[in-house]
């Protein structure tokens, strides 16, 4: 399975900036950052 290990994002304010930039319908600062905190269970 798939995990998140929220401690590879570089700051709380990173995380709330795409957030509000997903709200505004601009996804890719997410998708970047899921694709950074994504990992694999072994």
């Amino acid at each position: 399975g798939y995990g998140i290990d929220w401690s590879r994002i570089d700051s709380q304010q990173q995380w709330i900036q795409a957030n509000i930039e997903g709200f505004y319908g601009n996804l890719n600062p997410l998708i970047k950052i899921f694709e950074i905190c994504f990992i694999q269970n072994t």
